[in-house]
């Protein structure tokens, strides 16, 4: 059973279902102006958000654990799009150990993932964050020259 605050009032899990919940109350109010194109939230923002997020699921979140549990979400996205790119497919199943490992020192995050532990929230997300170019890939001008 969730924890009660002092009011007696159930304040409610995180979990799988709230999560997309939350993602969906930040994707739709960065539609309605609330958070910014750099997904930053303005002033008021996050009350905003707790009050929507609380009226779809019945918690009672503050503003303050509401933006706390999207930063935890976002971190795992960028964790889990590291494993995107290194296994091509996502799950990391096809990955050797030394691939994790090198991930691992990378992001630590990335170890929550390593039993091919879904990230839910994954396309909701990609829609706020797209996947980050890390300069990996990227030719030198010696590179491309040669290439040529």
């Amino acid at each position: 059973m969730p924890p009660k605050e002092d009011d007696g009032k159930v304040r409610g899990d995180w979990n799988a279902e709230n999560d997309k919940t939350l993602v969906l109350v930040f994707l739709r109010a960065k539609q309605m102006g609330v958070v910014t194109s750099e997904n930053s939230v303005k002033k008021t923002g996050w009350n905003e958000l707790a009050d929507a997020f609380n009226t779809l699921t019945g918690c009672s979140f503050d503003s303050k654990s509401c933006q706390n549990r999207f930063a935890i979400l976002k971190a795992d996205y960028f964790a889990y799009d590291m494993i995107m790119k290194h296994s091509g497919v996502g799950d990391g199943s096809s990955l050797p150990v030394e691939a994790w490992e090198e991930m691992y020192v990378k992001n630590k995050r990335t170890a929550k993932f390593r039993n091919n532990t879904p990230f839910p929230c994954w396309d909701l997300m990609k829609q706020l964050y797209g996947s980050r170019a890390t300069g990996e890939f990227v030719l030198s001008h010696d590179t491309l020259l040669a290439v040529s």
